[in-house]
This record gives C-alpha cells, structure tokens and sequence, in this order.
C-alpha cells in the first residue's frame, strides 16, 4: 500500500486542556483560510481528513454529499482521508472552510465500551492538502497560518447525540478575520450556554492521531431516503420503518427557542412516550439518542445534525419558547452501497424477509459493520461475518469489507489475540473474544476471495490468521480442547443442551480450515503443518463430543449443523447426522432453537443434506420463535437482537444469513473455490414442496422459477464474458452469456426449451 507523503500539519483549536480528566465536551471547531487559485492549475484536488467526522465547504458551497466521514479507525493504528476533485473550482480568491466532529475519535462522555478511555482519544483535529492533479504540486496545506473558532454545534457525541445552537452561526464573509500582531481580534456576538468563548485565533500544530494514513477509497455514507414522519400525536412522530440516520426538522420560532429530540424503537403501552426501558443498562447519561435545536429566530429553519446519527423508528418532540413545528422528515444514512441482487417471489414472507433482513445490514453499516445502530454502534466481529453474505449478495460491499478486515489486523494484539469487537479501545479482548468470534479474520478475506476472485484478500490477513491459532493454542487445557469464550448467543428460548466449549472448538478447526485453504492458494509453505493442525484438532472434538453413528453430544440443532457445515462429522455418518438435524428441527415444529452461531449454520445445513422443505418451514415459521413471528406478531420492521420480547434492539443484522440462503440455495448461486469471483457461478437451485416459484439477480446472473404442468420451468440468464455450471438433480451443464430455458417434468432430467 502506498502512503501519500505529506507536506500539511494536523491542527486543532489551541490550549485546550488535555490533563482535567473532567474536560467539557466543547463546540466543534471551525477551520478556514483564504487562498488564491493560479489561472494555470487545471484540475486542483483536495486531500483531507477530519477526526471524527469533517465537513468542509468552498465558498460557502458544500463540495460533497458525504456523511459521516471518515469511517471509524483503530486511529493510533490507522486513519483514512477522502480526496476530492475540484475540477470545476475557477482561477481566483476563495475560502476553504472545515468543520471537524468528535465522532468516535473523541468520546466525550462516558460509555460501558471505555471508548472515552482510548489510547487514541484527543479533540477534534484535522489534516488537508490542495494539489494539482497533473503536477503534483502542493497548493495548499493545513498549519498555523489558518485560523480557527468554536462553531454553533455546541455538542456532539457518537452515541449521544447533537446539539447545535443558531445563534452561534459564523458569517461566511471575511470581515470578523482581520489580524493584528498575529491575531484575529474580532469577536463573534455573545454566545450564551458556551462552553467556549468564540473567537478566532489561529489554530494550533498538534500531533498526528499516531497511525498510517491512508485514502478511504470505499463507498461513503450518504442520505439514502428522505422519509415523511407522522405526528401520532402531540409529542410523537414516526418513520414508516426502523432505520439508521437522523431527523430532519423544519421550525420557526423566536430566538433562543429550543427544539428537543430524542429517538427510539419502541413506545410505552400507551404511545404517550419512548420506551428506552431495554437500553438503559448501557446509557450513560441524559444524551444517549437527543438532539437539541436552538433556534436563532425569524424565518423558517431547517436543520439536521451532521455529527452523529441514532437507530430509530420513532421520534419524542420537546420544545421550549414559542416554537412552530412545520415539518418533521426522517434521514435514512448508511454506506452508499450499490445494489445488485435482487428477490422475488409470490411468497409475500420472502419479500418482507429480503426487505427486513437487508434492511438491519445496511443500517448496520455506517462506516463500518456494526451491530445495532441505536444502543453501541460497535462492529462485533461475529457480527459482521453473519450479516456479510447477505450484504455482498444484495450490494457492492467487497471493498468496505475488505476495509474492515485491515482494522481487524490493527485490533490484533502482538500475541494474536483479537477483540470481539472493532475498533476497540481496549474493551473486548477479554470478554466476546473467542474463535467463534475470531473466525471473522478468517472468514471475511476468505469469502470476499471466492466473491471478488482477488487474492489479495487472503494473502494481506495470511499473516494475522497464523497469529490468531498461535493465540487459540495457547488456550487449551490438559486436553487440548478450549473451555473460554461464548456460545450461541443469545439462543432461543426453546434451545436444549449444548456445551460453549463445542462452538469454541469446532470453530478453532474451521479457522484451521481456512487457513490451510488460504495457504493452499497463496502457496505457502505453511500448507501442510496446518493440514496436520487441522485434523489433531478435528480428532480432538470427535473425541470429546462424539458418540458415534452421527451422533454428538447436546439436543440442539446447532451442535449438528456446526459439525455438518464444517465437515467434523465422518463422511459415512453424514447422513444420519442430517436425519437427527432434521428430526429436532420437526420436533420442535420447524421453531427456532438456535441463537446468533446457529443462524449461520442450521438453514444451510439442511439445505446442503437434502432437507429443503425442513429448511423452508424453518424460514415462514409464523410461531415463536420464528422468523416471520417477528412480523406477523410483533409486527417488526426489521430484524431484532433476540428471538422474543423483551430484546434490546430491534435492529440487529446477526439472524440476516436467512437472506443469504435465498440466494445460495432457492435462487442456486454459488462461488466455486476452484473459480472464484464473479466471471464464473454454480447455479443449483433447490425446490421446497411449498413453494411455488422464486425468483433471484445477483451481479447479472437472473434465475426464475415457477411450478407448473407437474414440472418446473426454469429460466437462467448469464451476463456476457461469463459462464455457469448449472445442476439440476444429477445433471450438470455449462451455460454461456445469455438466456436458457428448462423444464424439469415431475422432478427427473430436465429438458431444455
């Protein structure tokens, strides 16, 4: 990787003090300088990086739609700037100005995460360059010579929310930035309820945030939906589903009159207030999910906060002063992926599971894969592998995955441990780490290889997996097996026996796993010392968990799964260990028994043995718990943390690899390991007895089918330059660019039309 050398300095607002461990949450300041653009610069572009979030404008003129920029970093290990093209900018005088957010850079008030606690952890500070494209020469660069002030957005904090004050606004003009012996005298008008004087002086050469920097070259976030709300009634407001983002308020009202806003999923029985009530073991303080507008009066305002963003469906409405509310608009944000696979169906429980589950995963994805957009916004590693199948089939996210799997390098330790969560601050290494949350640094590079075809996924985090099964070694027992770490979380409430130490060992062999098929491709010598590690750990669980003719230890369909889906089972009792898979499933009458590991196995090992109608009754299952019991009864928009009421959040992406599974199995599309990326696919669709057509796209690729005439008939398109391997029962074909048509009468050969 490139590193772009630089000429500019970090700068931040003056003396601010860093040792009173008491320090204010203060205004975000405000950068600017004016500069002349040469008749002979062409094509000039910026580089720039505010920490944690910026927002800069040229003239007046906001130059980009982005939100919420950069993504987050472990920042002492690494820090993304964005480059823009201002192409466009005439020859002439101009004025740059920026605005830099505390984002997670700088967590201001406490947190159970210990984020304000970073080794990283510093006030706002920003970094920038102006070049010409064709020369390289440096225009412009961030240092002392610009001056600085505390702006109108008084506070600001990642999980709390925002408060910008009107008044406070900065004129766009010059005239308050006259200096004299080297300072700028002007005051801006009084500012009440400051926390600083407002003022500009000159800004201050600080240190850089301590890590490399490098161009976040992956889709940002942006507005993806301007939502109407509803007023339910005098306080409360409401979006038409559970999303990620921020509101957008429309007022008028005298000066000095506020505007209060907090967010939430739920309201209390009556629908007279928000229901926080599941959340509030981890709220902090009175900020958690509030904005607060303050108005500077006179004519219609219209504002929405820029440095934070919260996980809501609903809005309560607090105003003091004499306040019109005008309009109250819901702003959908996450990160501006593409779409490019698609589900149909005349089964509507399909269609409100796509919508719903690709839902939780983009609001799951500001910047980086998180687990829920309201409570933590935190990427938990086990998470993010679970929600990334569905995103990759739906949307172009290879790249910002591939992102995150750097900042799960920075989060390792020398030793190879991993935190269950990333960034972090620290918080996580000793709780929620273990190699079922591991196996996202092995699992992430692998799968984004088999989609994208590109091994330099596999060969850039090669290095960590070896450290990370050093680490899982070094925490085995007498027996060589691993007795640490979590289960399958947060499992149902029908869920029978199953031992924590199983998933942590059956997914310390899928590490292996990968790492011997990585080693393989990239042809390292290591290939055969994990070879011989994968198979003593194999043997070591069908020792310990094994009792013969298919059979584990445990009752839960989650234990057979896991040993169907990572090949621990021996291949001649695979069979009867996806007959005693099936038989619990129809025990518990095609109910959920499983938590967050299970959702990532059980579906696809039925599909994979045979057991399709098992699986798909498994997808509709309106009783709880069910996936469709979420819609149907709780009348969800999203898919939530827990499988019953009550549940912390209501959007959460770890039970989404149902998505997935449409794609994988109803719609056939499969990567093939031998001929990885997007040129090539294995197409074998499956045909559950109740259900009568289906229909997918993922990247070009079409796959139709519906029953009819005691047959089905299948229609397949291949995008050009690309092939397929189609199966139907036992018959295998190649298909080139174009369209296909078949007939498979009463489930035998198919014919082709």
């Amino acid at each position: 990787m490139k590193m772009r050398k630089w000429c500019a300095k970090w700068i931040a607002y003056p003396d601010i003090n860093m040792v009173d461990w008491r320090r204010p949450v203060v205004p975000a300041p405000v950068f600017r300088k004016t500069f002349v653009l040469r008749e002979d610069i062409k094509e000039p572009v910026i580089y720039i990086c505010g920490l944690g979030y910026f927002l800069f404008y040229i003239d007046g003129e906001r130059i980009t739609d982005n939100m919420l920029q950069p993504a987050p970093t472990q920042y002492d290990r690494r820090w993304r700037y964005r480059k823009f093209n201002l192409k466009n900018l005439e020859a002439g005088t101009h004025r740059i100005s920026v605005t830099v957010g505390n984002g997670l850079y700088h967590t201001a008030t406490p947190d159970v995460w210990h984020f304000d606690k970073a080794d990283w952890q510093d006030y706002p500070k920003m970094i920038c360059e102006l070049e010409d494209a064709w020369t390289g020469e440096i225009l412009l660069t961030s240092d002392s010579t610009w001056s600085v002030c505390s702006g109108p957005v008084v506070f600001h904090t990642l999980r709390g929310g925002e408060t910008y004050d009107a008044r406070r606004e900065l004129p766009q003009g010059d005239e308050n930035l006259k200096v004299t012996a080297g300072k700028y005298i002007a005051e801006i008008w009084p500012a009440p309820d400051s926390k600083m004087e407002q003022k500009w002086t000159f800004a201050g050469i600080v240190p850089s945030p301590g890590g490399i920097g490098q161009e976040e070259d992956f889709q940002p976030c942006r507005i993806i939906n301007v939502l109407p709300m509803e007023q339910l009634n005098k306080k409360i407001y409401s979006a038409p589903y559970n999303l990620s983002g921020v509101v957008r308020l429309t007022v008028r009202g005298e000066c000095g009159a506020k505007v209060v806003l907090r967010h939430g999923e739920r309201l209390t029985e009556n629908g007279e207030a928000l229901d926080n009530r599941f959340i509030a073991n981890l709220v902090c303080d009175d900020s958690f999910q509030k904005d607060t507008y303050i108005l500077k009066g006179g004519s219609v305002e219209i504002w929405n906060p820029e440095f934070t963003y919260h996980g809501f469906q609903f809005v309560e409405l607090e105003y003091s002063g004499e306040v019109e509310i005008i309009k109250l608009e819901a702003l959908e944000i996450h990160t501006d992926f593409k779409q490019h696979g698609f589900i149909s169906s005349s089964e509507k429980s399909l269609q409100i599971l796509d919508n719903s589950g690709v839902r939780s995963v983009l609001s799951n994805f500001v910047g980086i894969p998180t687990d829920c957009p309201q409570r933590e916004k935190n990427g938990w590693t086990s998470e993010s592998r679970l929600q990334m199948e569905t995103l990759l089939y739906s949307y172009d996210a290879i790249q910002a995955y591939g992102a995150y799997a750097e900042l799960m390098a920075d989060a390792q330790r020398p030793s190879g441990q991993l935190p269950g969560m990333v960034p972090s601050a620290g918080w996580g290494y000793n709780w929620g780490s273990s190699p079922a949350w591991d196996y996202a640094l092995f699992a992430i590079p692998y799968t984004l290889y088999l989609f994208s075809g590109e091994k330099r996924y596999i060969l850039d985090r090669f290095d960590n997996m070896l450290r990370n099964l050093d680490f899982l070694d070094s925490l085995e027992d007498v027996d060589g097996l691993i007795k640490s770490g979590l289960g399958d979380w947060l499992c149902s409430s029908i869920a029978g026996e199953m031992e924590k130490g199983y998933v942590q060992n059956i997914f310390r062999v899928q590490c292996l796993k990968i790492a011997e098929k990585c080693a393989d491709i990239l042809n390292r010598k290591e290939s055969e010392e994990l070879r011989e590690r994968h198979k003593s750990a194999q043997q070591k669980i069908l020792q310990h968990y094994y009792n013969g003719n298919g059979k584990f230890k445990g009752s839960r369909s989650t234990t057979y799964a896991l040993a169907l889906e990572f090949d621990i089972v021996p291949e001649e009792a695979r069979g009867e260990c996806a007959y005693y898979l099936n038989e619990i499933i129809k025990q518990n009458r095609y109910r959920v028994d499983y938590g967050t590991i299970g959702s990532g196995c059980v579906l696809r090992a039925l599909f994979e043995n045979g057991y399709s109608d098992t699986a798909y009754q498994m997808m509709i299952q309106k009783e709880e718990p069910g996936y469709m019991y979420w819609f149907d009864s709780m009348k969800l928009t999203s898919f939530p943390e827990m499988w019953g009421m009550p549940g912390s959040s209501l959007n959460h992406g770890a039970f989404s690899d149902i998505i997935a599974c449409m794609y994988r199995y109803l719609g056939g599309f499969r990567h093939s390991e031998d001929k990885p990326g997007k040129k090539f696919l294995k197409i074998s669709p499956v045909f559950p007895a109740a259900l009568n057509d289906f229909s997918a796209e993922y990247i070009g690729y079409k796959l139709c089918w519906q029953k009819e005439n005691n047959g089905i008939m299948i229609r397949v398109s291949i995008p050009v330059d690309c092939e397929a391997q189609l199966q139907l029962n036992e018959e295998t074909q190649t298909l080139f660019a174009g369209n296909h048509k078949f007939f498979v009468k009463n489930h035998r050969h198919p014919i082709e039309c």
